[in-house]
């Protein structure tokens, strides 16, 4: 709820409110169909404030919804590498770095694939 307020009073909040909203949808209500576009609102939201480092981070927990909930590997490759620029954008080198094993991570290996 104080969330919701603070959403109310600037652009600050708002971006943070749909990421978090997208996250309990995804993780505790197991709402996909309600996660993702509010994951896509975070970004969105973000991005309209030039808020670099938030939209990364929205990036990121995005691909790992992908990654999870839909099984989308290749989508959620796409979304680390995005995350990753914008890491790299904000300067956390760090992150940059972390971003690359993510991304390896979404490899499928043809062994897993049914033929």
């Amino acid at each position: 709820k104080k969330f919701e307020e603070w959403a109310k009073n600037g652009p600050h909040f708002q971006h943070r409110l749909a990421l978090l909203q997208a996250q309990v949808a995804f993780a505790i209500e197991r709402d996909h169909e309600k996660a993702a576009p509010l994951f896509d609102e975070a970004i969105r939201l973000a991005e309209e404030h030039s808020f670099v480092h938030e939209q990364a981070l929205a990036y990121e927990l995005s691909a790992f919804f992908q990654k999870k909930a839909h099984v989308d590997y290749p989508k959620a490759r796409q979304i680390f590498q995005v995350a990753k620029s914008h890491y790299a954008k904000w300067g956390a080198k760090a992150k940059e770095n972390d971003m690359d094993e993510l991304i390896d991570s979404c490899d499928v290996p043809l062994s897993s694939l049914w033929i």
